[in-house]
């Protein structure tokens, strides 16, 4: 587990380096629409890979979204989002788990961007008694 949490920081902060290193002026932030596809968990055990859902966050910071879980439940979720460069944290609350509403951390990364559609990886960590293994999750955004 030690290792995999270091391989991901060495990762977010590779992908990280051209944000840091460009003093040019930031674009005003505009409202956003995302899209969730894939996860890899780990532990993988019998998790649901595969999470379609969509997602609105507004240029200010609130968010809320839906995607079918890594238990094939229907997942609702609002929160805020706050950004610096390509990192993300997201911190709120979501439903469709074992317990009503659940807290909502994730950190994420923009990895690249190609005529205007951002691809965004985020991090879910193992929470003991919450959520049975890390989740790497891929989505894109516009």
């Amino acid at each position: 587990m030690r290792y995999f949490v270091r391989a991901l920081v060495v990762l977010l902060a590779a992908f990280a380096m051209p944000a840091w290193a460009d003093d040019t002026e930031a674009a005003p932030k505009k409202d956003t629409i995302g899209v969730h596809l894939f996860s890899h968990h780990f532990p993988a055990e019998s998790y649901n890979n595969v999470n379609p859902g969509l997602y609105y966050r507004l240029a200010e910071g609130p968010v809320m979204g839906f995607y079918r879980n890594s238990v094939r439940r229907l997942s609702v979720y609002a929160g805020y989002t706050f950004e610096w460069g390509r990192f993300d944290l997201t911190l709120g609350a979501v439903t469709g788990y074992e317990y009503a509403a659940q807290p909502l951390v994730v950190p994420s990364v923009a990895l690249f961007t190609v005529r205007g559609v951002t691809g965004r990886l985020a991090y879910i960590p193992h929470i003991e008694k919450r959520i049975g293994s890390n989740v790497l999750h891929f989505a894109i955004e516009m």
